[in-house]
């Protein structure tokens, strides 16, 4: 076994499980989901703790899980929009079926991406260009872009599961 002494998360410095698979941030933490991801292995998870997040996200290419910690309840572990400067979750470095994003609920996201042109947006919550992730067990509501309020794909095939949409332009 490993002796107690060793972090098995040495880059992280909130709270991870024993065998450093698993990253829990909080928002008591003032730590980030991207600073989680920073410190995440390889296809393991972070656990995002109830409360209200403002920040972009992108996994960078990883074989990660992104979850409510508080399980498939979404609801209770809110990404928002107002203020960011894109979507607010991006996957365009052809992340694949083991980039997975659980039981979160998206809203308020108006920018989206300009990356096609400055005239229009695209993928206000979630913009997926070239990549095929999982998105499951997901609330959308209240989120806009002039394509895709909610999620704008291209050229992936992502697997969207049991999520709610309601609101989104």
């Amino acid at each position: 076994g490993t002796p107690d002494c060793i972090d098995p998360c040495p880059t992280w410095a909130g709270t991870c499980s024993d065998d450093g698979q698993t990253i829990i941030v909080l928002t008591t933490d003032g730590l980030t989901i991207n600073e989680a991801i920073a410190a995440a292995p390889d296809g393991g998870t972070i656990q995002v703790g109830p409360g209200t997040w403002n920040e972009t996200i992108d996994f960078g290419g990883r074989a990660l899980t992104i979850e409510s910690a508080t399980g498939l309840a979404a609801g209770t572990t809110i990404l928002d929009g107002p203020g960011l400067s894109g979507p607010i979750v991006s996957f365009l470095t052809g992340e694949g079926p083991d980039s997975v994003l659980r039981g979160l609920t998206f809203t308020n996201a108006i920018v989206g991406s300009t990356v096609f042109s400055q005239d229009f947006t695209v993928g206000g919550a979630i913009f997926i260009n070239e990549s095929s992730p999982v998105v499951e067990e997901c609330v959308f509501s209240e989120n806009a872009a002039d394509y895709g309020g909610a999620v704008y794909i291209r050229l992936g095939e992502p697997i969207l599961l049991d999520c709610d949409f309601t609101d989104n332009t």
